[in-house]
């Protein structure tokens, strides 16, 4: 396509005194019709650039340049009606045949560039000397445009068509450049802009990208995290000339910040500013950090997600890129963190943003995000900048480099506190109100608190209340109307206030809100409260506290149906502006008001909150600040064991392997154990992180020392045979997965299986086990009894309360599997996406990515690439979240296997390679054959012997390890694929001892599939070898055993049909064409592609 692309370039010129003077660039995009600047034409004709507007009547010389010749012939085209001087686009028509070595190219219409490659001709104005350069593409621009960084670009560059080496296209046609620039940079017209001058462009479609919906993860990414919102616009009292004088600075300096202790006000005087300065309320990006989730990173996404609320998804596609490329080469270098800050503020200038950071304390130690901010802040005083940054928090922060002017947000005057506090007391007499104002300032949360405190008491006792007030009457008056005649609620009610009282008074009983017993009935209390809430520069409602005494009323009432709950929880949610599953733990957790009973709780309620989607809030519950704020620090070993525990196995339920691994981990290094069964669990608990991670090897250490331990303590006190089963079944899922020895998988499966049917209670663990038991019998290659074990636990699930459990899914996943060994790919799927669905329903990432992977395999083999392409991706995206390794292996391989079927050669070579390099790191052997016989099979179809030589050392290589780890799972793909390359290397006695015993294995595996791929193999020898005879019956057998893969049998018919046309044998030769042709369409595969690798056309 390159080579095309050079053909196609012109070169303009004009004769100035006998002196050829090159002027710049354009490209033949039809036989007849040419693509440039407007202002290079004027440039050919001596015109101004820039100012001469006119339609040009004259004709302008050009020339091909790199057609091979020292001397270019001369041509002459003239401007057509389409001229656009603003847009700078001009196309010419030819008066003359174009040279017969010139080839037209069109145009490519792609959206998203960053940080692609590109290359460029040009003749730069001061040498005259013809040149490429290359360099990044970078962002748009306000003017649609797009900025791109090279080398030598300058004035000599203009129109040349810019060639975006990632998607092999042109994106555009270069305008202008500043060779000033230490680096030099200049502008491109996007191909979208040329097509709207002139809507007859050429354009060809770019490449595909796996199969991946931006629109579609985005709009996913959007509705599950929804951190644009900004707080409701709220009264504020005394602070109308503040607010002027605060919107002035910011409209000046493009940004500001406001800094004051808690309660002042800030996130309600930075929310009314925010509506005030921005251009729109939807223009408006709103982030509270928190310290322990918010990083650069987030931050970078976030504001990727708000840009694509406008349309501009180029920050999001450049990360997504990003992830994919670390994962395929985890020595890939991502974009710097400046230079995805200054692609999103460009999207955020365009867009006209407001960006308003609250709570800015949180981030003083996080170098990166600091780092961030402070390049966000130096777009918004550059020039005629239209992005507004406004940072809101306590204390000072020092951005470097950033000129951010700051304000300190004063208390309340004495006026403004009068009025609030007469809002809450109509009859305080205005020297009582003067003097609480004097005693205790005009913090407006503190003198609300006071107000609450002083409307309980009659009014001729105030004065004498104000002269002796402190703040633990003020608390207990609070804990009192919160917990009336509730003694231990009281009690720990004044523990939070006394632990927050060194901060502010309002986030103790904000804090205290969320964590009384929300149970039931809050629905209309809370509506009603948020009518009549007095709305003060706090914000959010914390100032009528002293009503919540009739939220603690009808919480006491019993809970009702599930869907009143929810509704309920989310009113509360709205109402503290905080998420509902927030609320909804909190209750879990806090309801026992003990600590020790706490921890009792979550566990027993752990599943009940992971099919509710309620563990990430669950594990918030379990910080080590939440756990002091309630139970104080003198927490001891083996409680903090138990936390660990909880939250690696919470972790692990959520999919993330890693920190489940580190939880448990971290219990070893306490250096205690209060039971040798206690470590024998907590091993086993690691064993599983590690699995779900594709460690097999450390998973196999860890359960073979969890089993070994529960095997000599059985006597113990606190042993737990149940325990010990759990520890069998996944060992023997191990032995399994390694598939090395199918034995000792039995056996522990097995003996994991008697221990379960000891009592019904374990009645889940027992179907898992006789899944691991039933799917063996596919590997020992008894499919019938597999099949029918399978379908008994399907009956049994059915009528057990497991309908909609992980052991349903992990049934439906084999029984998807086993009709698919058997080549029956609609009940496949069927099952499939039984399991698929439970999974999503309990959000269940790892079996969900299982599932599509093995999916994946059914739509390959069915043709339906689009469905193969989205599960493979899918299933790639879980497991670089989850970790597990392995199962990004087969995800990968998933997507190298369709582009090798659809004749994506060059990029299944890429998957492939980094499949292999990706299990060779994880050191797993069975894999390491399949990504080598994927090679093979790849080289395979590259018609170059050198690539056949290349494809046999894999080959070879996949025997060796075969051979050194005993297993020959796949070492019939491995024979097959030696046996073709051979034949084609004529090496032909080799080839049919390969073929020849790939059979043999493969009929004593009685595996229909593996014998139509064996006999496909030895009819291809026998063909080279003149046996015609011999060929023809063992290619019939391949068709016919073959009957479900079409892609095989199609290449099993044209092996036929090539034997038939060696034979003389013209009509049936033509017939089996016609016949693979048949087989191929329904796949969607040209069998003329297939019949060239397969070196058919020689």
């Amino acid at each position: 396509m390159f080579s095309t692309y050079q053909t196609a370039i012109v070169r303009f010129w004009r004769n100035i005194d006998d002196y050829t003077k090159y002027v710049g660039i354009g490209t033949l995009v039809t036989e007849r019709y040419i693509v440039t600047c407007a202002h290079v034409v004027n440039a050919a004709l001596g015109r101004s650039k820039l100012l001469d507007s006119q339609h040009p009547d004259n004709m302008v010389n050009l020339d091909f340049p790199l057609l091979g010749s020292s001397s270019p012939e001369s041509f002459k085209a003239h401007a057509t009606e389409i001229w656009d001087v603003e847009t700078d686009v001009a196309i010419l028509e030819l008066n003359e045949p174009i040279p017969p070595t010139a080839t037209p190219i069109p145009f490519m219409l792609q959206e998203s560039v960053w940080d692609h490659n590109f290359r460029v001709y040009g003749v730069p104005e001061d040498s005259q000397e013809d040149t490429w350069d290359t360099g990044k593409l970078r962002a748009r621009l306000s003017n649609s445009r797009i900025e791109i960084e090279g080398k030598k670009l300058k004035p000599g560059f203009s129109g040349g068509a810019v060639w975006d080496e990632t998607i092999n296209g042109i994106v555009g046609i270069v305008v202008t450049a500043n060779p000033d620039l230490e680096t030099a940079a200049a502008h491109i017209i996007p191909t979208s802009l040329i097509a709207k001058v002139w809507p007859n462009l050429p354009l060809e479609d770019p490449p595909e990208q796996n199969g991946f919906d931006e629109a579609e993860y985005t709009a996913e990414l959007i509705d599950q995290r929804p951190f644009f919102q900004l707080p409701d616009p709220v009264e504020l009292l005394g602070i109308k000339s503040d607010l002027a004088h605060y919107a002035s600075r910011l409209r000046q300096n493009g940004a500001l910040r406001l800094s004051g202790i808690a309660g002042v006000g800030k996130t309600a005087i930075g929310a009314t500013l925010a509506r005030q300065v921005a251009s729109d309320e939807g223009h408006i990006f709103y982030l509270r950090f928190d310290a322990a989730a918010q990083t650069a990173d987030d931050l970078i996404w976030q504001l990727a997600l708000f840009l694509g609320k406008f349309g501009n998804d180029d920050a999001l596609k450049l990360l997504r890129n990003e992830r994919q490329s670390l994962q395929q080469d985890p020595n890939y270098q991502p974009a710097s963190l400046k230079d995805k800050i200054n692609l999103l503020a460009a999207g955020l200038h365009t867009a006209q943003a407001f960006l308003f950071l609250d709570d800015y304390q949180q981030i003083v130690d996080k170098q990166e995000m600091l780092t961030a901010i402070s390049i966000l802040a130096g777009y918004t005083t550059a020039g005629s900048a239209r992005l507004r940054l406004l940072l809101a928090g306590r204390g000072n922060i020092d951005i470097p480099n950033a000129n951010l002017p700051s304000t300190e947000i004063p208390d309340l005057p004495p006026q403004a506190a009068k009025e609030l506090l007469t809002r809450q007391m109509p009859d305080l007499p205005a020297d009582l109100a003067e003097q609480l104002w004097k005693l205790w300032g005009g913090n407006p949360m503190r003198l609300t608190y006071m107000g609450a405190y002083l409307a309980s008491i009659p009014a001729d006792e105030r004065a004498a209340a104000v002269a002796k007030i402190k703040w633990d009457d003020i608390d207990q008056f609070l804990v009192n109307e919160l917990f009336p005649s509730l003694p231990e609620a009281q009690r720990r009610a004044l523990e939070w206030l006394s632990l927050f009282r060194a901060n502010a008074p309002h986030p103790a009983l904000l804090a205290l809100s969320r964590e009384i017993p929300l149970a039931g009935g809050l629905a209309p209390v809370l509506e009603s409260l948020t009518r009549k809430r007095i709305i003060i520069r706090g914000g959010r409602g914390e100032a009528v506290f002293y009503d919540l005494h009739d939220i603690m009323k009808d919480s006491l009432k019993n809970q009702r149906d599930p869907g009143t709950m929810q509704r309920e929880h989310r009113i509360i949610a709205n109402f503290f502006n905080h998420q509902p599953n927030y609320i909804e733990s909190s209750y879990h957790l806090f309801k026992a008001l003990d600590y020790d009973s706490a921890l009792k709780t979550l566990e027993n309620n752990k599943e009940k909150l992971l099919l509710a989607g309620q563990v990430p809030a669950a594990l918030d519950m379990l910080t080590v600040e939440r756990r002091q704020a309630h139970y104080g620090a003198g927490v001891d070993v083996g409680w903090k064991m138990k936390e660990l525990e909880l939250q690696g196995e919470w972790m692990q339920h959520l999919g993330k392997y890693a920190e489940a691994e580190k939880a448990f981990t971290q219990i070893f290094t306490l250096n205690y154990f209060p039971s040798e069964i206690f470590k024998a669990r907590i091993t086993r608990r690691l064993g599983e992180a590690v699995l779900y991670q594709g460690n097999l090897k450390k998973a196999q250490e860890n359960l073979n020392d969890s089993v070994n331990l529960f095997s000599a303590h059985q006597n113990a006190a606190d042993y737990n045979s149940l325990e010990e089963g759990i520890a069998r079944y996944w060992l023997g899922r191990v032995y399994f997965l390694q598939g090395k020895d199918f034995t000792k998988a039995a056996e522990h499966s097995a003996r994991a299986l008697a221990i379960f049917r000891q009592t019904n209670a374990f009645l889940r663990w027992q179907l898992r086990t006789e899944n691991t038991l039933a799917t063996i019998h596919f590997i020992q290659k008894n499919s019938k009894i597999g099949i029918e074990k399978l379908e008994a636990i399907i009956k049994r699930v059915k009528r057990s309360p497991f309908i909609q459990s992980p052991e349903a899914a992990i049934v439906y996943d084999n029984l998807g599997t086993a009709y698919y060994l058997q080549q029956k790919y609609q009940k496949s799927i069927e099952y499939y996406q039984k399991s698929l669905e439970i999974a999503q329903h309990l959000s269940w990432l790892y079996q969900e990515a299982k599932t599509r992977s093995s999916v994946n395999l059914v739509y390959i083999q069915l043709g339906q690439w689009e469905e193969a392409s989205e599960n493979s991706q899918k299933a790639l995206d879980i497991y670089a979240l989850t970790g597990d390794k392995l199962g990004e292996f087969y995800a990968r391989n998933g997507l190298g296997i369709i582009a090798h079927r659809t004749g994506k050669l060059k990029e299944a070579k890429g998957i492939f390679s980094a499949c292999y390099r990706l299990v060779q790191k994880q050191d797993y052997g069975v894999e390491q054959i399949v990504a080598l016989n994927n090679l093979g099979l790849l080289y395979n179809d590259i018609a170059e012997e050198d690539a056949w030589q290349q494809g046999l050392d894999y080959l070879d290589k996949a025997r060796e390890l075969s051979e050194e780890i005993k297993n020959d799972e796949f070492d019939v793909e491995t024979l097959v694929a030696r046996a073709h390359i051979k034949t084609k290397l004529k090496q032909l006695e080799g080839a049919l001892k390969d073929a020849q015993q790939a059979l043999a294995l493969a009929e004593d595996w009685e595996d229909s599939y593996l014998i139509g791929l064996s006999k496909t193999a030895l009819g291809t020898v026998y063909i080279e070898l003149g046996e015609h005879k011999n060929a023809e019956t063992a290619l019939k057998n391949a068709i016919e055993v073959l009957d479900s893969d079409l892609y095989e049998k199609g290449r099993a018919m044209l092996y036929l049909g090539e034997l038939y046309k060696r034979s003389g044998r013209e009509e049936d030769a033509r017939r089996q064409l016609q016949n693979a042709k048949d087989a191929f369409e329904k796949v969607d595969v040209p069998a003329e592609r297939i019949k060239k690798q397969m070196h058919l056309n020689k």
